[in-house]
């Protein structure tokens, strides 16, 4: 039940309560749904970091944590995209850019292009010799747990 009481002065008070049961097992559904999902997301080899409307982190699994060698403490703060591509880039470990700033702009504007039905692929070849293919999902891709 969630209750609510509003004073009405010397009038007394007016109150209401509302059962609450479904919603609360509804929102519980939602979750394990959701928590299942991280978890098999968690259990792939292959990076996954998945990015709010906001351009902010909301999920990575172990294997980006390997692949990037980026603190999870960093990463539990919910960093924006481009904060990650900086502290990357500082470490040595993004493709060399002539102009960074305006690659950087331009990953960062797929966040805009919110419309598009393909994802944005890019191939990436980092200085260590590897060869990354780097997707961005079309904005039908959303968890479940993430308003719109």
């Amino acid at each position: 039940m969630s209750f609510t009481q509003i004073p009405l002065g010397d009038a007394g008070v007016i109150g209401t309560a509302v059962d609450v049961t479904d919603t609360a097992a509804a929102e519980a559904r939602l979750q394990h749904h959701a928590d299942a999902h991280s978890d098999t997301l968690d259990r792939l080899q292959t990076a996954v970091a998945v990015f709010g409307p906001d351009q902010k982190l909301i999920f990575y699994n172990r294997a980006f944590v390997k692949l990037w060698g980026l603190p999870e403490s960093f990463l539990d703060r919910h960093p924006s995209d481009g904060e990650i591509l900086d502290r990357l880039r500082e470490a040595r470990k993004l493709p060399e850019q002539r102009d960074y700033q305006a690659w950087k702009r331009s990953r960062l504007g797929l966040y805009l292009e919110g419309t598009r039905e393909d994802p944005g692929e890019d191939t990436w070849h980092l200085p260590g010799g590897q060869t990354f293919r780097v997707v961005a999902p079309t904005a039908s891709f959303r968890r479940p747990d993430v308003p719109l």
